[in-house]
């Protein structure tokens, strides 16, 4: 059951008091704010000083505002920019106050990634100011082109104070109820502001399977009449500071409790955001109003991100307790390459998956608090990633729909199928803690269904709480097939390839084929396919298709349909994306090598090309210093391009690297690779970079003696490379053994960006004896350096003395004295020699590398290999039995372990 809401107590009137009517003044009514961006700009100077700041400005009279920050024209370049800010409020300069690079944006394959022109740090809240001062403090990289104040008045209503009711208005406890939200009108959305940067509107994404939780980082002395304001400054910032198309986040919660619509799209639809880099697609964001640094979010707060959670995770079939998947996307700022597949808590935070501490400490150590109240919020019952794989109907075979599901809690299931008249004709009962049924398209007596369509509704009930149903629609008896090939062999033309059956018969089925959506015409499926009825006995030769049809140039997604005859939506085969040409264009290569980025060992080379002979992508050659480096297809997508050649599409865009480079400076060059009759390759640009160089340098940071050995911590760098580097570790002068330093040191990265956090050594040597010794590491040089630099030296005392042990049995036998015991030289850890004498002589040598864990335990360091046994031959009677253990290292004495008297028989 969902917690019951905590409202704020209403002032109680006195007893007995008489209130005269009042004729209250009428509510003001929410409407659009145009928020206004005041823009100062700055000079940045080329190199970095020492002292006082990059840049400090005068103290700038401006315009009143109430949000603040910095941009910069968009460089994947540069990092770790900081910077202060300080206000004039009511004529008092306020204290400085840090500001970062922000860590929220969007990927780079979206609308809002492709239109974003500039990065910023996050807009700071300052209630109401008219004059700023900024000092920019440190930047990695390139330095910041078109640095800019941003100034935001985020407008003024007298609705602010006075929202309205949220919607929608219902208090409905169902797992699937919608907490009340506060609309974009309601905080005074100005929508041509997003319509302006995106005219296309919204972009949308697949189902969600995470929630990740941020915080706006604008402080927490703010108001409820505040709140609206704060919100219009956040999407003011990010459209016409940042460039994107809308607000980023998709939804944002005040300390008060109070839930706000954000990304414009739907509150109930999955649209996609620009929160949280590389993983915006399947997922959405919440942002918390506030800075969560150490400070932990208010009750109410974390109980609205809950509910939030609580109702968006029902209506996309997610367990709040539970991890899902999502593969990153391109985004400069990610913990992850593009492509790697991720394993998250649904309910995660920014930082999960970006370089950021956000949603700061205090709002991460309230993330299991709202994966409980959302699982609790839900009746701690629901059905998790419901999905169905259909087999179709065929003229052989009957078919049949496979039913999958995970389940909050166990409980009971129900799978009913409707016709398309609304009766059910199959119902399937189950209990677990997992769905999998499957239906074989028959009706509950077993008679297979009629063709057309039918409705699938798996329902459950959970902890006595009915979870919200899932439904899926099946047209029993539907053509399939396949989308085989896409291609556009000639101009304004595209052609289509595959094969469709009927679910009914051997008859041929009629294909519809779209182009970007619009039906540009049907063929039917009668070319001879062996191959497909192979597979599918029952069914002719004659059930393929390929067909050509007019299309505009540009780049298309082409998709075709199996035509339905029996009711029903027409069974879609497949899609593809397809450069149509338009009016010939021959000759040489033409393009643009447009950026170089230079770091550690590595270039980054982007820019366009194209061969006007083909639609499809071609490859640049990339040569550094006269020789060549590498190959890179020019397929990225690179809208600004199909604008220019709209015959062409987007997919000319490359982006690089080059790696293995050492330091100093280097001339680099990109040849487009012709493909058609022209007659070279011809030269996009030439660009020098400057790669850092260097001898390595680093820190030994600390150095044990342990039994027999050395151990030596610290981390190491080689400016050439981002790669580790050896280290070569002498004790006393001489080389004793050598490590890679690739251990995780995360300080180091974040002092070196660009290196990486692969740099830390913990090193072990053997070392001959105990005592006092010497232990100097060395970095291994791999670039232009010259030398092995000395990295430092230290002193270990090792643990030395005579050797310890025990003779712990003598046990006389048969003309025989069988000894046992252990022994240990502190010296090393390697076994030692026992000797053992009978009555005064020498008898036998034992070496002492028995298995003996009890020794192990108790002498931390030197293993277990330290046990003698053995038998020694001896006359009948009484005799002394005693071990001595062999010294090895610096001690001078051969210590007696222990006597026992024995009798021989």
């Amino acid at each position: 059951m969902r917690r019951a809401l905590i409202l704020p107590a209403l002032l109680a009137l006195p007893i007995g008091l008489l209130v005269a009517p009042v004729i209250s003044a009428p509510t003001p009514t929410p409407h659009a704010v145009a928020p206004r961006v005041y823009h100062h700009s700055l000079n940045v100077p080329p190199q970095p000083v020492t002292s006082g700041g990059l840049v400090t400005t005068g103290e700038l009279a401006t315009k009143p505002f109430r949000a603040v920050g910095l941009s910069w024209r968009h460089d994947p370049a540069i990092t770790n920019l900081k910077a202060e800010i300080r206000v004039r409020t009511d004529g008092r300069w306020t204290s400085w106050q840090d500001v970062e690079a922000s860590d929220i944006g969007a990927d780079r394959s979206t609308d809002s990634g492709r239109v974003a022109p500039r990065d910023a740090t996050e807009p700071l809240w300052v209630d109401h100011a008219d004059g700023v001062q900024v000092r920019l403090i440190a930047y990695t990289g390139d330095e910041p082109k078109d640095l800019r104040i941003e100034l935001i008045d985020p407008g003024t209503s007298a609705a602010d104070a006075h929202p309205g009711p949220p919607h929608p208005l219902q208090t409905a406890v169902a797992a699937a109820a919608q907490p009340q939200i506060y609309t974009r009108a309601q905080w005074g959305a100005d929508e041509s502001l997003r319509l302006s940067a995106c005219p296309d509107g919204p972009q949308y994404t697949g189902p969600a399977k995470v929630g990740f939780v941020h915080h706006t980082v604008t402080g927490n002395s703010y108001t409820p009449a505040d709140v609206p304001a704060i919100i219009r400054s956040i999407y003011a910032y990010h459209v016409q500071g940042e460039g994107w198309c809308d607000i980023g986040y998709n939804f944002l919660v005040d300390q008060f409790g109070r839930i706000w619509e954000g990304r414009y799209g739907g509150v109930d639809k999955n649209v996609l955001g620009a929160h949280t880099g590389g993983f915006n697609t399947n997922s959405f964001g919440v942002a918390m109003i506030g800075t969560f640094t150490t400070a932990v979010p208010p009750t109410a707060m974390v109980n609205a991100v809950a509910a939030l959670m609580a109702w968006k995770f029902t209506i996309n079939y997610d367990n709040p307790l539970g991890t899902a998947t999502l593969v990153a996307a391109s985004f400069s700022g990610s913990r992850y390459p593009a492509g790697t597949p991720v394993t998250l808590n649904v309910v995660s935070g920014h930082r999960d998956v970006d370089l950021t501490d956000c949603p700061g400490d205090g709002g991460y150590s309230v993330l299991p608090a709202i994966r409980q109240l959302a699982a609790q919020d839900m009746g701690n019952s629901g059905l998790v990633q419901p999905s169905a794989v259909v087999t179709q109907r065929t003229v052989s075979g009957n078919g049949s729909v496979r039913v999958t599901a995970g389940m909050m809690s166990p409980g009971d299931w129900t799978l009913a199928v409707q016709n398309s008249a609304g009766a059910t004709v199959r119902t399937v009962s189950g209990s677990g803690s997992t769905v999998d049924v499957t239906w074989d398209m028959t009706d509950d007596s077993g008679v297979p269904v009629p063709p057309g369509p039918y409705t699938l509704t798996l329902s459950s009930v959970q902890n006595g709480n009915a979870a919200y149903p899932w439904s899926t629609t099946v047209v029993v008896g539907a053509p399939f097939g396949s989308l085989d090939g896409a291609t556009a062999p000639a101009l304004n033309t595209v052609e289509v390839r595959g094969w469709a059956l009927s679910g009914l018969s051997d008859d041929p089925v009629t294909v519809r084929v779209t182009v970007s959506g619009a039906t540009v015409g049907t063929t039917t499926a009668t070319a001879p396919r062996p191959d497909v009825a192979a597979v599918f006995p029952g069914y002719s030769i004659n059930h393929g298709y390929d067909a050509t049809f007019s299309a505009s140039p540009g780049y298309h997604t082409v998709c075709t349909f199996g035509v339905s005859t029996i009711g029903g939506p027409d069974t879609l085969l497949g899609c593809q994306g397809v450069t149509v040409p338009g009016p010939s264009m021959t000759g040489n290569p033409q393009g643009n090598f447009e950026t170089i980025r230079g770091g550690p060992g590595v270039v980054e080379v982007t820019g366009w090309a194209l061969d006007p002979d083909t639609v499809n992508p071609i490859t640049v050659h990339v040569y550094v210093d006269g020789a060549f480096a590498t190959a890179i297809t020019a397929d990225g997508n690179r809208p600004d391009v199909a604008a220019v050649f709209p015959q062409y599409g987007p997919a000319h865009g490359f982006d690089g690297f080059v790696t293995g480079l050492y330091g100093g400076t280097h001339t680099v060059c990109v040849y487009a690779i012709n493909v058609g009759p022209g007659t070279v390759n011809p030269v996009l640009g030439c660009k020098q970079v400057s790669l850092p160089g260097g001898n390595p340098f680093g820190n030994f940071e600390a150095a044990q003696g342990l039994p027999g050995a050395a151990r030596v911590t610290g981390w190491t760098i080689d400016p050439d490379t981002a790669n580790p580097i050896l280290v070569h570790v002498y004790v006393d002068g001489r080389f004793a053994g050598l490590g890679r330093a690739d251990g995780n040191r995360p300080d180091v990265a974040a002092a070196f960006p660009g290196y990486g956090a692969a740099h830390g050594f913990d090193v072990t040597v053997p070392v001959s004896y105990g005592g006092r010794h010497q232990v100097c590491v060395y970095s291994i040089n791999v670039g232009v350096g010259s030398v092995n630099p000395l990295l430092g030296c230290r002193t270990v005392t090792l643990p030395t003395g005579v050797p310890f042990g025990s003779l712990d049995t003598a046990v006389g036998g048969s003309g025989t004295i069988h000894v046992t015991g252990w022994a240990i030289d502190p010296d090393v850890v390697t076994p030692i020699v026992v000797h053992i004498y009978v009555d005064g002589r020498g008898a036998v040598a034992l070496t002492a590398n028995g298995y003996r864990p009890d020794v192990a335990a108790a002498f931390t360091g030197y293993g277990s290999a330290h046990g003698f046994a053995g038998d020694v031959g001896a006359s009948p009677g009484t005799h002394l039995v005693c071990a001595y253990g062999i010294n090895v290292g610096p001690g001078n004495v051969n210590p007696l372990f222990r006597c026992l008297r024995v009798t021989v028989r």
